[in-house]
This record gives structure tokens, C-alpha cells and sequence, in this order.
């Protein structure tokens, strides 16, 4: 034999036979090719989003809670050269006045300067923003109420004293004022010390990131302040990769988890392929060994073929990433057009792309490890006649007692055949839908997080903030028949005692309907949520601090003297409702009325179908002047503008994880039929047919899709507890629950996948030619 390994030509060229395999193997190549561009896809446009995402979050943060680093808590007016440290680039004064009047409604005071101000997102609709101690910029709520215009006079009591101010600006509403129905005034800073301040709160924020600590200790230094009076935008410095608070410690905890899932996932994706495909090419392999091919050869050709096929990758790869980033982005402005009109879709993120290069070039160097100790382990023979290959099978005699069909037997023989590739397949489905339930998690965290999401937050509320008026039934029938209203719910509170085993503790009444019983399910950590018996006053829900368990028996006694007995029938880890009184309690209006009496309405809650001004002007005509409304909309408005930036990127990247998944799958199955055509060819020669074959493609498909959804449930599952316990429970006080819907979905998923990816091979199995295939045997 020659052993050509020692040919100069040999050593230049023998990598060649890769290139000239796949010129000769196109179909073949093309499907694993656009497997490897799955992977990479997912990458890219799990990164591009990640960065994208992150802009577009610290641009809506500095929004809601100000573009500013640090800020100085109590600093004199005197101190005037902060701003000359070397590193910051804005700094100015914002002062919180005490309390005001205007016209007989509370209102509330900011000083500061304009520059400031401006990164607070105070838009600034009309005029300018206030210079001097006598001028005023007014919300436009202010505006519309009193007929204001610029120019006007403006009258503001403060600490028992008027102080006549020119009005020289209109600005936007605030939503923290608007939801407590107070007014919102601007300042500017020498008008705080007209009205009496000497100091006040000053935010600088530095030109780099980088720098916030420097400057920290500087002021600390030259201006010999404590440590604790300099507070950071914590809340801004996690959304920018620079938190230290627990959150942001454990958002990048998460953070990290999710990158390394993605990066093991598109591992096992490419080993998947890669795998099957040197198997495919084994006598190859056998045929190299036979001329003298050493194992370093082998190896060699193995990485090659794993860089060839990452290089064919790439451009597909990246550009279906930037693709399905850029249908990302113009969903986003779809669905908001106020707050990303200006937003440029088709924007790349060039770290994603840089991502997904570098990332698939190391899955694959890493993928590649299996297949070369595969290759080095194939005998010469297998180069003469590829069934001598094989792993001896102990046959025993067994009688058999269940019928199994033949095409069942068939595919579980195909698929154990190989079990690395079996395992490989199973495991990057698992951990695809592994993938799924830790970016829910996120889902979760948003939907927690934000005020529109939530049913029962309204969109206005009426109570008397003196707790001396009640709201009549009356009231309450006549906002529920105004068009545009979608629903009112009301709740009565009021005290009265609650004793236990003789022990009587002062409690907080609050009733409650079915519906508001349904929307506090999910605050419920002991016990359950039997609505019949709430309703019937059998049962009443207790806070945590109660120190009540599921199951105690209790005496409810009113200020009228009637007393109830009820069971405690569940716990809540959040009471919605502050109370000094030892136990609070929410129980049905019915049992509320037994122990209470007759009594109206303390608070109602109105939500809209429609937010538009004539419904709100019908509503305020209706409520007596004693009331106050409080004005959610604009709250909401910003949280669902929030909500939806999140929302999309975070659907965005489960999407794509779901459609590379099917796509992953359906290119496995392809190759795998087209590997095993001529055993189709030998069925349908010994009396098979073509509908068997079918069935054995399908079985098969089955079983790839069912095993690795069952692991994907089994790991999913229990990191889906773990993140949310650390990310969700944690913060917002919630309970973790088994996310039956998406074990459901998953479920749909899983067998959806399964049908989809045997169809393209099924048409190859229709095309199965006898003849052609036993001439190739």
C-alpha cells in the first residue's frame, strides 16, 4: 500500500476532498448549512435585539426617572462650583417646595434649573422655562381647568402666605401629580429662595459612565459630605450594565444565565449537524484511513469541513438575523408610533453581528470535538462496505407478548442506531424549549413590573380623601351607563374587631366582589381561592401580618354590635390596602353588610374602553364636588408605552427561538431521511410500501419532538422557579406557580414541530426510485 501521507502534494492538498464533496453533494450541504445558519441567526438576532433593546430601555428610564447619575441630598445654594469637577456634564438644583394652594387645590412645587429640568423629560409646551424669582411654568392641566394663558397671573399660597406669579410657560402633565388630582408648578431656583429654601437636592451626571465613581469621591473630599447623602440613579445604572443594588446584581445573574443557554444551545445545534454529517461520510473517512491517512489528518479534515460550513453560513445567518431584527423594531413602531416615530428600523447592531460571527465560529471549533474522535475511531473496512461498521447486538430469544407495529420498530431502530446523534437531537430540542421558559421569565418580570398590564388598575378613582363622604349606589349606576365606561367596581371600608381563641385584635374591613376576588388570585400564598365560599360569607382572606392561617376560626364584630363567625380561607402576601390595624381583612359586600350594615361606597374604580375626553368631562359632571378623581390615564399610557418596548424584544426573542427550533428540526429530519434513503429503497424492494415509509418518517419525528419535549419540560421547569423566585417573587412580592399554559403551548409546540418537520421529508419519500437505489446497493 502507499502511504501518500508523506507526498508533499498529499500534505497541500488533501483537505481538498472536503471542497470537491461538497460540490458533489449540494442538496446535502445546502440543508446542513442552513442548519449552522439557524443557529448563528438565533444568535445574531438575540444580540442585536439584547443591544438594540438596552438603548431603547435606558432612553425610556431616563424618561421616567431622570437622566442623571448621582445626586446631592440637602446641598446648601451657596456651594456654586460643583459643576466645575472635572467629568460632569450636567449638574443644577431641584428642589421639592412643601405642600401648596392653588385656588383652594393642593399643588405641587419644583425649583430648579432649566437645564435639569430637561432631563426629567419635562416637555415644555408653550413659552419658556422660568429665570427669575417671580415667574411660573404651569401644567396644562392648570391651564385647561382656570383658562390660563401665558402672561396671566398666578396666585399660590404657601405656609399661610400668597405669592402673585407671572406665568411664563406651559409644560406637559405630570402622571405622578395627575393620579393623585394635584397640580404641578415650576420654578426657578432663586424662586425657592424667595419662598424661603436654602438648600435642596442637586443632580450632576457625569460625561462617563465610567467616571461616576472619581466623582463621587471628590465631592466627598473637597466639600466634606457624608457618604450617604449621595444617592445614585440606581435604577438607570442597572439598565446601563453599571447597578450595584441587589436588583441589578441579579438581573446581570440572569443575564449571564440566558447567554450561556443561547451559547449552549447553538453548541449543540451545530454538533447536531456536524455530527450527522461526518457520520454520513464515514466510508469517506474508511477510505482515507485505507491510504494512509494518520489521525491528525482526520482531524484536520473535520475542522475543515466545520470552518467550511460555518463560512457558507455566516452570510445567511447574520442576514436573517438583521432581518428578523428589523421586523422587531418596525412591530415596535407599529404598535407606538408616538414614542418611536423617530426610531430608524433598519438600523444594525454591530455588536449582534459580531456576536453571532464569533459565537459560531466557537461552536463550531467546539462541535467539532465529537465528530473527530468518531472519525478517528473508523476502521479501513468500513471504506469497503459501510454495513461492516457496526456494533455487535446481542440477539436473545424473547417471546414477545404485545403486538408492535412494524413501522413503530423500523424508526425506533433508526433513531437508536446512532445514539450520540439521538441524543444530540433530543438535547438541542430540549434545550430550545429550556430557552422558552428562561425568557418568560422576563415576560413575567414586565408584565409584574408595569401598572397598564394589570386588570385591576383603573383608569381613574373616586374617594373623598378625608374619608368623611361615601359614595351613593346612585353614583355608581349612573358612570356605568356612560358609553366609553367599560366597568365600575366599588369597595366599602371600614373597622371592627376580630377575635381568636379570645383574643381581639382591631381590623381593617375592605369588601370585595367576584371580580376583584379573581384579580387578588394571584397574591394568595396559603391556602385557596374558593370564590363560592368568599360570596356566600363563609370564608375571608387575611394579610400576611395577620399572624392567621388557613383554617382558623373567627368572630367578626361590627360597630353595630353584630358579630359573624367566618373561616380564614387564604392568606395574601401583598395587601392592597395601608392600615394600622392589627389584621386586615377582605371579605364579600354581603357578609361586609352583616357585620357593618348598610353603608356606600368608599372608593370607586372606573376603567374605559376608550380614553377620550368627552367620557371624562360626562364623569366629572356626574361626581359631586366633595369627591376627588384621580387621574390614571396618563400613568397608564406611560406604562403601556414601557410595557410594549419590553414586550417586543422579549417576544422577539422567544420567537425566534420557537422558529429556529421547527426549522432546526425539519433540516435534522431532512438529512436524516436523505442519509436513510436507500434503506426507504430496501423496504419498498422487499414489499414495503410507500405509506409505511411515511409512517416510519413520522414516528420518527415523533419521537425526536416528544423525547426532548419531555426534557425540555423537566429542566425548563425548575429553572423557571429558580429565575423567578430570584428575579419576580422577589420584587414583587408574587407567589411562583407551575406555568401550566406554557407546559400547554410547549406541549402544542412540540407536536406541531414534529408534524411540520416530516413533511419536506415525506415528499423525498414519495420520490423513492426502487431500482436506481438497489443499483447503488
Amino acid at each position: 500500500m502507499v502511504v501518500l501521507v508523506k507526498e508533499d502534494k498529499w500534505k497541500n492538498n488533501y483537505l481538498e476532498i472536503i471542497y470537491k464533496y461538497y460540490r458533489m453533494h449540494k442538496k446535502k450541504t445546502t440543508i446542513t448549512v442552513a442548519c449552522i445558519a439557524a443557529a448563528i441567526c438565533m444568535i445574531t438576532t438575540v444580540f442585536s435585539l439584547a443591544d438594540i433593546g438596552i438603548d431603547v430601555e435606558i432612553q425610556a428610564v431616563k424618561n421616567i426617572y431622570g437622566n442623571y447619575h448621582m445626586k446631592v441630598e440637602n446641598l446648601s445654594f451657596e456651594i456654586t462650583d460643583i459643576e466645575k469637577i472635572e467629568g460632569i456634564s450636567h449638574a443644577g438644583w431641584l428642589v421639592e417646595l412643601p405642600t401648596g394652594e392653588l385656588k383652594e387645590k393642593e399643588c405641587r412645587i419644583l425649583c430648579g434649573d432649566a437645564d435639569i429640568i430637561q432631563q426629567f423629560d419635562v416637555r415644555l409646551l408653550e413659552g419658556q422655562y422660568a429665570k427669575t424669582g417671580e415667574e411660573v411654568v404651569i401644567d396644562k392641566k392648570v391651564k385647561k381647568d382656570y383658562a390660563l394663558k401665558v402672561g396671566d397671573v398666578l396666585p399660590v399660597r404657601l405656609e399661610g402666605k400668597t405669592y402673585n406669579l407671572d406665568i411664563v410657560g406651559v409644560c406637559d402633565t405630570f402622571s405622578s401629580l395627575t393620579a393623585r388630582d394635584v397640580y404641578g408648578l415650576l420654578l426657578s431656583v432663586e424662586g425657592g429662595r424667595i419662598l424661603g429654601n436654602s438648600c435642596g437636592d442637586y443632580y450632576i451626571t457625569c460625561q462617563n459612565v465610567e467616571e461616576i465613581d472619581e466623582v463621587k469621591c471628590k465631592l466627598i473630599e473637597e466639600y466634606h459630605l457624608e457618604e450617604n447623602r449621595i444617592q445614585l440613579n440606581e435604577i438607570l445604572l442597572a439598565v446601563m450594565g453599571k447597578g450595584k443594588s441587589v436588583l441589578a446584581a441579579n438581573l446581570y445573574l440572569i443575564a449571564g444565565i440566558l447567554f450561556c443557554l443561547v451559547f449552549l444551545v447553538s453548541i449543540l445545534m451545530i454538533t447536531n449537524c456536524l455530527n450527522i454529517s461526518v457520520h454520513e461520510k464515514k466510508q469517506l473517512y474508511g477510505l482515507l484511513r485505507c491510504i494512509g491517512a494518520d489521525s491528525k489528518q482526520l482531524r484536520r479534515c473535520v475542522q475543515k469541513e466545520g470552518k467550511i460550513l460555518w463560512c457558507h453560513s455566516i452570510p445567511a445567518g447574520i442576514g436573517s438575523g438583521v432581518v428578523l431584527t428589523w421586523c422587531c423594531l418596525l412591530l415596535l413602531r407599529l404598535l407606538n408610533k408616538d414614542m418611536f416615530e423617530n426610531i430608524f428600523v433598519f438600523q444594525v447592531s454591530i455588536a449582534g453581528i459580531v456576536i453571532g460571527i464569533f459565537t459560531g465560529l466557537a461552536a463550531v471549533m467546539i462541535a467539532t470535538v465529537s465528530p473527530v474522535r468518531y472519525v478517528c475511531s473508523i476502521p479501513p473496512l468500513t471504506a469497503i462496505n459501510e454495513e461492516t461498521y457496526q456494533k455487535d447486538i446481542k440477539c436473545r430469544k424473547k417471546r414477545r407478548t404485545i403486538k408492535i407495529p412494524v413501522e413503530l420498530l423500523i424508526s425506533l431502530r433508526q433513531t437508536g442506531s446512532n445514539r450520540k446523534s439521538l441524543g444530540l437531537m433530543i438535547a438541542s430540542f430540549a434545550m430550545n424549549i429550556v430557552l422558552i421558559f428562561a425568557f418568560s421569565v422576563m415576560i413575567n418580570f414586565i408584565y409584574e413590573g408595569s401598572y397598564f398590564t394589570k386588570p385591576y388598575n383603573p383608569d381613574a378613582s373616586i374617594y373623598n380623601k378625608e374619608g368623611k363622604y361615601y359614595i351613593h349606589d346612585e353614583v355608581k349606576w349612573k358612570i356605568e351607563e356612560i358609553s366609553g365606561v367599560e366597568s365600575v367596581v366599588g369597595r366599602k371600608v371600614n373597622n371592627a374587631e376580630l377575635e381568636k381563641n379570645g383574643n381581639v385584635f382591631s381590623t381593617l374591613l375592605v369588601s370585595y366582589d367576584k371580580q376583584q376576588f379573581e384579580w387578588i388570585e394571584s397574591k394568595i400564598i396559603s391556602g385557596k381561592l374558593n370564590i363560592g365560599r368568599l360570596l356566600e360569607g363563609e370564608e375571608i382572606l387575611v394579610d400576611e401580618e395577620s399572624g392567621l392561617e388557613v383554617g382558623d376560626e373567627v368572630l367578626i364584630k361590627g360597630n353595630g354590635g353584630n358579630t359573624i363567625a367566618c373561616v380564614v380561607g387564604g392568606v395574601l402576601r401583598n395587601f392592597p390596602y395601608d392600615s394600622a390595624d392589627s389584621v386586615r381583612c377582605l371579605l364579600a359586600e354581603a357578609l361586609f353588610q352583616q357585620v357593618v350594615g348598610n353603608m356606600d361606597y368608599s372608593i370607586l374604580d372606573i376603567r374605559f374602553s376608550k380614553g377620550n375626553e368627552e367620557v371624562w368631562e360626562l364623569m366629572t359632571k356626574i361626581i359631586p364636588e366633595k369627591f376627588s378623581i384621580f387621574d390614571y390615564r396618563q400613568k397608564k399610557e406611560e406604562s403601556k408605552n414601557q410595557f410594549l418596548t419590553m414586550a417586543v424584544f422579549v417576544y422577539g426573542f422567544c420567537g425566534t427561538i420557537i422558529a429556529v427550533t421547527i426549522f432546526n428540526i425539519i433540516n435534522c429530519m431532512s438529512i436524516s431521511v436523505w442519509n436513510n434513503m436507500k434503506k426507504y429503497g430496501m423496504i419498498c424492494a422487499v414489499g414495503g410500501t410507500t405509506k409505511q415509509c411515511k409512517k416510519i418518517v413520522i414516528l420518527e419525528a415523533l419521537l425526536y419532538a416528544c423525547g426532548g419535549g419531555a426534557l425540555g419540560i423537566a429542566i425548563g421547569v425548575p429553572l423557571h422557579y429558580y429565575l423567578y423566585s430570584h428575579l419576580v417573587a422577589k420584587y414583587f412580592n408574587t407567589v411562583w406557580r407551575l406555568p401550566v399554559e406554557m407546559i400547554i403551548t410547549i406541549i402544542g409546540i412540540t407536536i406541531f414541530t414534529a408534524i411540520v418537520s416530516s413533511l419536506m421529508p415525506l415528499q423525498k419519500v414519495k420520490e423513492i426510485n426502487i431500482i436506481e437505489i438497489i443499483r447503488q446497493v
